[in-house]
């Protein structure tokens, strides 16, 4: 179980790798100076704390391969020093019990110092945010394995200078990879095979994964 009520109120959170159960406790509010928070790899279960966006002053954010859910608040785009947002493999394998639902907030655009945003490996529907196209220091962009995300891939997109990783991998988005995007030549890793969603590239990676 975790507690925040004796840590540092500024610079790191490092719990990575500790096999820490229960959820975040909403005492993560209190960190309003902190910087790095990960707790990573770890066994936390629930949602994301309420006050989770006050924390105005956090530029990387790890909660990757845990198993926690719900939906990723309204005002994410609060966070307005985040540089890294990894939020993937919080799904598991065998069944829709864990993993972050409901759609990707449109505030994310409001995260210009945003370089990577690692979101695989969960359950969200709705469709990739238009204004994505807002993030011009993003280089990695990866919404892969959300097999309820669909729509087309924003044309938004096209205005990513930084840009150099795309994933949709695993998802339903379907329609055609603007062409800006293959001319600026980025890795874009799409979904192949028969059973794959109706996504045309003219320069994408194939996944069978």
């Amino acid at each position: 179980m975790l507690t925040f009520l004796c840590l540092p109120l500024s610079g790191e959170v490092l719990l990575a790798h500790n096999n820490f159960g229960g959820s975040i406790p909403d005492s993560i509010s209190d960190l309003g100076n902190i910087q790095i928070l990960d707790l990573s790899h770890n066994r936390l279960r629930g949602s994301l704390p309420n006050g989770f966006t006050a924390l105005e002053n956090l530029q990387m954010l790890d909660l990757s391969f845990n198993f926690l859910g719900g939906s990723l608040p309204d005002n994410l785009g609060d966070l307005t020093s985040l540089v890294e947002f990894r939020l993937n493999t919080n799904a598991v394998s065998n069944g829709p019990f864990f993993g972050f639902t409901g759609q990707i907030p449109a505030s994310v655009g409001f995260l210009n110092k945003l370089v990577r945003f690692d979101i695989f490996e969960n359950l969200l529907t709705g469709t990739i945010p238009s204004q994505f196209g807002f993030l011009d220091n993003i280089a990695i962009l990866d919404v892969a394995f959300n097999p309820s995300l669909g729509g087309t891939v924003p044309t938004e997109l096209e205005n990513l200078n930084s840009l150099q990783e795309l994933y949709v991998t695993g998802t339903n988005v379907t329609g055609t990879v603007p062409s800006a995007l293959c001319s600026a030549n980025l890795y874009i890793e799409i979904s192949c095979g028969t059973s794959a969603p109706s996504l045309s590239c003219s320069c994408c990676t194939c996944s069978t994964a």
